[in-house]
């Protein structure tokens, strides 16, 4: 009899906690909507000497929305380089605070094409993307990387 008396008590509990959660799109919660996938164009600098306008990287989200990869398309380290490559670095923690998010990681195998690369280990990635915009500096094995540029509108 007393298990009786609990049952409309859980189906209150079932209508009304779903809808305290965080938003699934935010990191870190709070209700704001962070996009899933965004791409940037601006400048990326390789080794202070190498330097390229128009340079698309995209940002992607995870899942649980608390890390994402970042594309780096078209990389070259230096002018004579011959090809170009795409760079892809996995895992990247983010943290959100309303709609701007800040970034942070440290020793990040990137995948060149679709294979790891350890020969292109990233360390001290850092960066934000505030008001449209995605600043960030990272360490690579190959040299050091800086990017900033603006959200692509489409």
């Amino acid at each position: 009899m007393k298990k009786l008396l609990f049952l409309p008590l859980f189906a209150l509990m079932a209508l009304i906690l779903p809808s305290c959660s965080d938003d699934d799109n935010n990191p870190g919660g709070g209700g704001e909507t962070i996009e899933t996938t965004t791409t940037y164009n601006g400048k990326l600098i390789v080794n202070g000497s190498y330097a390229k306008d128009s340079v698309d990287c995209k940002v992607e989200f995870a899942e649980d929305k608390q890390s994402f990869t970042l594309d780096i398309y078209k990389v070259k380290f230096a002018e004579a380089m011959p090809v170009s490559i795409d760079i892809a670095i996995p895992g990247i923690p983010a943290t959100a605070n309303g709609n701007d998010i800040t970034f942070s990681g440290d020793t990040i195998v990137p995948l060149v094409g679709v294979v790891p690369s350890p020969a292109f280990t990233f360390y001290n990635i850092d960066g934000e993307i505030k008001d449209g915009e995605l600043k960030f500096s990272a360490v690579c094995t190959r040299g050091l990387f800086t990017f900033s540029g603006k959200e692509v509108i489409e």
